[in-house]
């Protein structure tokens, strides 16, 4: 077995030795420091056991044979008394093979010989020491060896195998596997006397010669090979009692070495155990660290570690340094180099923030603080690491030792004295505000002067115009088809719009280009749509939409009808889904979807689908398909679907209807009767329900008597489906009495807790009224009524199906209920809300993000200027001609909140500061067009008026022409007022009228002409019957007599009105048929535009001669101060008293 291992020392017994004993030439031992010399005598070493040696010494018969066979191999042997091991070299030439060949022939005679230690018990030690000589003398010529060790009580013997070893016949060898373990256990069985000797034998078999190579670093192979290592190693081989020797061999500066063992396992042992004397080991930095190799702490500590053990320290300020020598040193002062690394190494830490608003504002605002802690701890290479915003919630501190743990601590004072606050600023015209620069502005001067970071999140939704923008604001637009009430509450309206857009609960997004509108407004969208089969829904949340969720769905098309139930299923779990979800309003795009596309059933179906739903939602179908070809099908679903009840009083619904009163279903009728009470007395509605109501009825009316005029009385219904009857018991046809009959019924009805009630249109039959003031008077007396009813929830305006006139009762009626839901609605108060906020956060030290919220708040405060504009105009501005409407489209687009309160003449704007006054200039301006307007119109209405009854007209050259109809209105006027001329625009030139002479004159050309003035009768004007006949169309005044009713009722009315009660001499009823017709005229007029009491009394005291003039051209300005005690006039009425 090859060794790794030389000495300086010759290996040899004493010079009369008989065996050769050559010294060895032998190179002093190399230095681990120095180089190794290009080549050295390879020396061979033998593994030998010394007391075999040793016997072979002592026994001349063995000590020949071994001469013998040296001489015959040319080796020259050398052994040292005690060693275990021998050195020989070949003389002459040798290579590998011979040399290896004689090394197994000295190694086959040496195995011949064998060793035992016998342990002997204390009790017979003497004896067996005793015995030892007759031992040997049996044994023949060459005995065996026998050394006694009595320190260990065993006894050394050494011979020659065959002369002691018995045959071992009659011993059994079993091989048992144990699981546990990887070596197999061997089992003997035999005679006692034959079991140790056949044990030996078997492990003699398994001994044999092998050479392990030893796998060292070059640092840790150069130190072996040096005397201390030698040393090192003889001493664990010896310890282990390992058969085994070292062998080194150098070449250049590289060493290599192997192991030669008597066995297998003494070779594997020794290469175990001589691997653990020596170790080489890293301490190992990167490269940012490398500059703490060059501190002089560092250095000091491998100079001191070098004194104080033997180990060699190599590449100190390299980012790699070695450390080679023996096991303990160096572990020992690895460690301690490795904890002045660890304690001085850089390395990189992380700090979390609160937030990003946080780290940022460090960063950005509190950057000479973090560099105050760098160069504080600048010994400590700290450095606050700049990830670029990676990161957002951490910094990232690189340092060593106590400066890094410092630094943090630093830096964690500073973030939790950073303060974080959040608000929200909600107010009309932010988007312009931050439009034209100057919110943006305002943040960037808050956060530079507080040292603050300030963040914002703009939401700038805005409404899309048309009807939205008029919350509760209804226009004046019978043509208006785009939206309608279904009987059930759901508002059901179209526009033309962007379906991505809609501030509603839901929207639903078919497939196509509504996915494709979503997906713009909100690519984060996106990864959402897709994906569906035909006629399922997904239900989404809006991210970045003005609506709150999107129903992602994919229709089936129509398909003659087959795709009828994939519709309606869509429409039906959609509007689940938004009940589901507390919702009030959806947006489905394209009406073609629902309305036009499929037939009339699936319409039908649709709309029954919204009505099993709760109550008062909103359905919106947004359209790009033109207007015109919209409104057909539209006003045919309108008039199927929607109801006119859209009036109300108080918490009465109001409905007009055509029907038969007498079929009514409600709690009452109404009816009107003579003061007599005798039902077919009073007029052929009154008979009808004398009739279909039977005798009973009657007999009740009857047994209530004269009943007086002005009241209402309350009957059984009878055989009606109205349970009762309400009597009202009108003596006049006047519309004033006639209203306050109506009232007194349905105050009658509230009395008996009655909660719906049948009204025919009063007034229209024996009465005379026409349609339009039966419709007023009845509307007046609900409106006048029904606000403070508690119990009357439903009253039905009748209008009889078989009436000649019924369809124009019905419109005058559906006329008179849209003013009043217009009057309703001016009376409201109009807001258009602008929500548009911006969500700030502002982050820095305590006071001054106290600072910088008072700060932002104030400023957008100032950048939000509110307004108010008072005129009277204001209720005159006409939304039926868009004015309101268009206010409100330019407060939209200015981003303006704006209220309109018709009722109180004044609008309120609020929004940003340069934008509202342009909207209250804009204002100004539409009131006061709207005033021309209504001035112009007021002129025309006059000048038609006029025309009804009067015609100027003037001759030239005996050829006749009338004025037009301003002009003609124009010289009336001045007529009335007795002015003396007036000048006309007429055939090109200025004429100036001489209206006593009723002659005129060009100016410019001299032109001469005639005047001509003509009365007209009113064609729908007739003259009272209580008229006296008169002669001629002049004035005539006709005494009263004082017994007549006529002359009490005009009395009580002028005394109502006295302090003190006057003594009246007489009363003129004047007759003037043009002042009359021209009164009513205007007067029908007044009435269809109002709808109210139009008619007040005037008592005015002038001179006898001033009432003449009264009487023949009417009542003006030009009378007042004028005023005696001799005439008073009433309308058509002349008062003459003391």
């Amino acid at each position: 077995m090859d060794s790794l291992y030389s000495d300086q020392n010759s290996i040899g017994q004493n010079d009369d030795s008989e065996i050769p004993r050559t010294q060895l030439d032998r190179t002093d031992e190399p230095q681990a420091d120095q180089p190794l010399e290009q080549e050295t005598k390879k020396e061979v070493f033998l593994a030998v056991d010394p007391d075999v040696i040793g016997y072979i010494y002592e026994t001349s018969n063995y000590k020949d044979q071994l001469k013998s066979l040296l001489e015959e191999k040319e080796i020259d042997w050398q052994w040292k008394e005690g060693n275990n091991f021998a050195a020989f070299e070949i003389n002459g030439d040798c290579n590998e093979d011979i040399l290896k060949l004689s090394v197994k022939t000295v190694q086959s005679f040496l195995g011949t010989f064998v060793k035992y230690e016998i342990p002997v018990e204390k009790h017979i030690w003497d004896a067996a020491v005793a015995e030892i000589s007759s031992y040997g003398c049996c044994q023949g010529h060459d005995p065996p060896m026998i050394q006694t060790v009595k320190d260990e009580l065993k006894l050394r013997i050494a011979f020659v195998e065959n002369n002691v070893m018995p045959k071992c016949k009659d011993v059994e060898v079993e091989i048992v596997s144990d699981e546990e373990s990887q070596n197999p256990k061997v089992w003997l069985k035999g005679p006692k006397e034959q079991l140790d000797i056949a044990m030996d034998e078997f492990l003699e078999q398994e001994i044999g010669t092998s050479e392990k190579p030893l796998n060292l670093p070059q640092n840790v192979l150069k130190l072996l090979i040096k005397k201390e290592g030698k040393d090192a190693i003889e001493k664990v081989l010896e310890d282990q009692k390992l058969n085994s020797v070292i062998k080194f061999n150098t070449s250049f500066e590289n060493v290599s070495a192997s192991v030669l063992g008597n066995s297998e396992r003494d070779a594997r042992e020794a290469v175990s155990r001589i691997s653990e004397i020596a170790a080489e080991e890293k301490v190992e930095v990167d490269q940012q660290n490398v500059a703490l190799k060059s501190r002089a702490e560092w250095t000091e500590l491998c100079e001191e570690i070098k004194k104080e053990t033997d180990v060699l320290i190599q590449d100190e300020h390299l980012p790699v340094t070695l450390v080679v020598g023996f096991t303990d040193d160096v572990k020992n002062a690895v460690t301690r180099l490795q904890q002045f690394v660890d304690r001085n190494l850089i390395r990189i830490e992380q700090l979390i923030c609160p937030s990003k608003d946080v780290k940022q504002y460090i960063r950005q605002i509190r950057g000479e603080d973090l560099r105050s802690i760098e160069t504080e701890l600048v010994h400590d290479d700290v450095k606050i690491l700049d990830d670029n915003g990676e990161d957002g919630y951490k910094f990232y501190i690189s340092g060593r030792g106590e400066g890094l743990q410092k630094s943090k601590t630093l830096l964690a004072e500073i973030i939790d004295k950073t303060v974080a606050s959040n608000f929200t600023i909600e107010q009309p015209g932010l988007r312009k505000t931050f439009g034209r620069g100057r919110g943006d502005s305002l943040v960037k001067m808050v956060g530079t002067d507080q040292k603050c970071l300030i963040r914002i999140e703009k939401k700038f939704w805005q409404n899309n115009g048309g009807d939205s923008l008029l919350e509760g604001y209804t226009r004046d637009d019978s043509s208006d088809l785009t939206q309608f009430v279904t009987p059930q509450g759901h508002r059901i309206s179209i526009q033309i719009g962007n379906i991505a857009e809609e501030q509603v609960h839901t929207v639903v997004c078919p497939e196509g280009e509504c996915s494709g509108a979503i997906q713009k407004s909100s690519p984060a969208m996106s990864q959402y749509l897709g994906g569906l089969q035909v006629g399922d829904i997904s239900f989404l949340v809006g991210v970045n939409l003005p609506c709150q969720y999107v129903i992602h769905t994919r229709c089936s098309n129509w398909n003659g009808g087959r795709g009828e139930e994939t519709l309606r299923k869509i429409v039906r779990e959609s509007l689940y889904k938004v009940e589901h979800n507390s919702g009030d309003s959806i947006a489905i795009p394209d009406v073609r979807f629902i309305a036009f596309r499929h037939n009339q059933s699936t319409t039908d179906a649709l709309r029954k689908e919204m009505d099993k739903r709760t109550k008062g939602k909103q359905m919106m179908f947004l359209s790009a398909i033109p207007r015109d070809r919209m409104k057909k099908p539209f006003q045919r679903e309108k008039g199927k679907h929607s109801t006119p009840t859209l009036t109300t009083f108080g918490r009465a619904a109001i409905e007009i209807i055509t029907d038969n009163l007498t079929r009514q279903d409600t709690d009452a009728i109404v009816n009107t009767i003579n003061a007599d009470m005798k039902m077919r007395n009073a007029g052929q509605l009154s008979s009808v329900i004398a009739q279909e109501s039977g005798p009973g009825v009657e007999k009740e009316c009857e047994s209530l008597g004269l009943q007086p005029g002005g009241t209402a009385v309350i009957t059984r219904g009878g055989k009606l489906k109205a349970r009762y009857i309400i009597h009202l018991i009108p003596i006049s046809s006047d519309k004033q009495h006639l209203q306050k009959c109506l009232e007194e019924g349905l105050r009658l009805a509230e009395a008996n807790s009655l909660q719906s009630i049948s009204i025919p249109a009063i007034g229209t039959g024996g009465h005379g009224m026409s349609a339009v003031q039966s419709a007023n008077m009845i509307f007046q007396a609900l409106q006048n009524v029904c606000k403070d009813c508690v119990s009357i929830r439903k009253v039905n305006i009748v209008v009889f199906q078989d009436h000649g006139q019924a369809m124009s009762i019905l419109e005058a009626f559906e006329q008179e209920q849209k003013r009043q839901q217009n009057a309703a609605c001016r009376d409201k108060i109009a807001t258009q809300p602008i929500k548009q906020t911006v969500r700030v956060w502002v982050t820095g030290s305590d006071e001054g993000v106290s600072r910088a919220v008072d700060a932002l708040n104030s400023g957008f405060t100032d950048e939000c200027l509110s307004g108010k504009v008072k005129d009277e105009g204001i209720s005159k501005l006409s939304d039926s001609q868009g004015q309101v409407r268009l206010l409100f489209e330019e407060a939209h687009k200015r981003d303006i909140e704006m209220t309109f309160d018709a009722s109180r003449n004044h609008i309120k704007v609020r929004g940003d500061v340069l934008e509202v006054p342009k909207m209250v200039e804009k204002i100004y301006q539409e009131i006061s067009k709207r005033k021309q307007q209504l001035e112009e119109e007021r002129e025309y209405e006059n000048a038609q008026m006029v025309s009804k009854t009067v015609q100027w007209a003037y001759k030239v050259n005996e050829t006749e022409a009338q004025f037009d109809l301003q002009t003609n209105h124009k010289v009336e006027l001045a007529h009335s007022k007795e002015d003396p001329s007036i000048k006309v625009s007429l055939r090109g030139d200025e004429f100036v009228i001489d209206l006593k002479a009723k002659t005129g004159c060009g100016q410019h050309h001299g032109e001469q002409l005639t005047l001509i003035r003509k009365l007209k009768n009113a064609e729908d004007v007739s003259l009272p019957e209580t008229w006296s006949p008169m002669t001629s169309d002049e004035v005539q005044a006709v005494p009263l007599n004082t017994h007549s009713k006529e002359y009490e009722n005009v009395s009580n009315i002028f005394y109502r009105t006295a302090k003190q009660k006057p003594t009246i001499t007489r009363i003129d009823r004047v007759q003037n048929p043009f002042l009359f017709r021209r009164y009513m005229v205007r007067k029908q007029k007044m009435d269809k535009d109002n709808g109210r009491n139009n008619v007040r009394q005037l008592f005015h005291g002038t001179s006898s001669d001033r009432t003449m003039k009264i009487n023949a051209h009417g009542f003006n300005r030009s009378f007042s101060g004028e005023h005696g005690e001799c005439s008073v006039f009433i309308n058509c009425y002349t008062f003459h008293w003391n």
